[in-house]
């Protein structure tokens, strides 16, 4: 049978009983204490401790209390008096006749026994749980944070802060060449189209004149090319006393390569985008500033002396001064 149904078969026997219980009860009270009465008569009606305990909302010790006259271990006299009506009431029986049996020296208690600051009308298992709930609570903050200190301390013992720090500067400054030489490129391929787009043209006008000329007889044509005969030396005597005044500088190019050359005052030599297989020999009579775009796929000697284009650059672009 369940509690609720067990209580409303008490409240019927009580409403039948009512007449006879204080006959009971003032027969009794000479002889039994006020908890023996509230045990007896609760033991009668077949209910157990906790049956009586849920149904006041009161802690099973509170109700051992009351029924073993332990009033030290119950609150203020005016709550236990409080409860011992509630009993009294819930098991039929006369309040106020048991609450005459309460000598007056425990009537007299001035102050409520409590635990910790905590009052004892609380039930013990709730605040039990309450206590477990907060401690673990902060059990598992002081679990993540013993983590925390242990991974920062093998951090520290391993030297990773710096390595990672490191790490992150190599990258930063690795993108950054990337960007300049990504730049530089870009910057190098239009100059470089612009000169094709001149050549063809001046390529297709030479090609126009001379399918549109008129064929010139056999003593112009020994003319012109007695002329063109003399021009070749021509050019060479041109650069030729130049690489014997101040040495040259030699650029084998072995890849597609960006380069620019300028003297000192600025003057520019070459800047263009020299193919893969071409070579450029440069006078070295003055200081000149060279910019190699894909210094990776350049060979360069200076007098016959192998140049390192690599030194001082982190990129794949050489910028150097050459005297």
């Amino acid at each position: 049978m369940s509690e609720p149904e067990q209580l409303k078969i008490a409240d019927a026997d009580l409403a039948g009983e009512a007449s006879a219980v204080p006959e009971t009860a003032g027969a009794n009270s000479g002889q039994l204490s006020l908890g023996e009465q509230l045990a007896g008569r609760r033991q009668e009606l077949g209910w157990s401790v906790q049956d009586v305990a849920s149904h006041l909302k009161l802690a099973p010790r509170q109700i051992d209390a009351m029924e073993n006259d332990n009033y030290a271990a119950l609150p203020t006299m005016v709550m236990t008096r409080g409860f011992i009506r509630s009993y009294a009431k819930l098991l039929g029986l006369d309040a106020t006749a048991l609450l005459a049996t309460i000598s007056p020296a425990v009537t007299a208690q001035p102050t409520a026994s409590t635990v910790h600051g905590s009052p004892l009308s609380t039930p013990f298992s709730e605040s039990r749980f309450s206590l477990m709930g907060r401690n673990k609570f902060a059990y598992k903050w002081l679990v993540v944070l013993a983590v925390l200190l242990l991974l920062l301390a093998v951090a520290i013992r391993l030297d990773v802060i710096p390595v990672v720090q490191n790490t992150l500067q190599s990258l930063a400054e690795k993108s950054a060449a990337a960007g300049s030489a990504a730049s530089t490129e870009d910057k190098a391929v239009a100059p470089a189209v612009e000169t094709q787009a001149v050549e063809t043209q001046a390529v297709d006008t030479a090609a126009n004149a001379a399918l549109t000329a008129t064929p010139a007889p056999a003593a112009s044509a020994a003319a012109v090319s007695e002329t063109g005969v003399n021009a070749v030396p021509a050019n060479t005597q041109v650069v030729n006393p130049a690489t014997a005044g101040g040495g040259e500088l030699s650029l084998n190019f072995r890849q597609d390569s960006w380069v620019e050359i300028k003297r000192a005052d600025n003057t520019v030599l070459i800047s263009r985008l020299a193919k893969a297989g071409s070579a450029e020999t440069v006078d070295m009579s003055q200081p000149v500033n060279i910019i190699i775009g894909n210094l990776a796929g350049v060979d360069a000697t200076l007098r016959g002396v192998p140049v390192d284009l690599k030194a001082g650059s982190k990129t794949n672009v050489a910028r150097l001064n050459l005297k």
